[in-house]
């Protein structure tokens, strides 16, 4: 975006108002307690990462109980299967 003239100044001005507010916001989250802060969610896709792998690691979990659960059945039908014919 190209700015001329009056558009400059409007810029700069918008911009040290966008500095200050930003500053104002971070010195009232220094005032909030310490259990709020932890509550706050860090920003970014960090958060979709941990919450995917979080819910792929029980998926996990959960398909290999029950593929356990497949092989202990295969295997006690075989244990049984060689003691009926032996």
């Amino acid at each position: 975006m190209l700015l001329l003239g009056t558009d400059v100044v409007s810029a700069a001005k918008k911009a040290t108002s966008v500095t200050q507010w930003l500053d104002k916001k971070k010195a009232a989250l220094g005032r909030l307690p310490a259990f709020c802060q932890r509550v706050r969610l860090p920003e970014g896709p960090s958060v979709v990462i941990r919450v995917s792998d979080g819910v792929l690691h029980i998926a996990g979990d959960i398909m290999r109980g029950a593929l356990r659960l497949v092989d202990f059945a295969f295997r006690l039908q075989l244990l049984v299967a060689g003691y009926l014919a032996g």
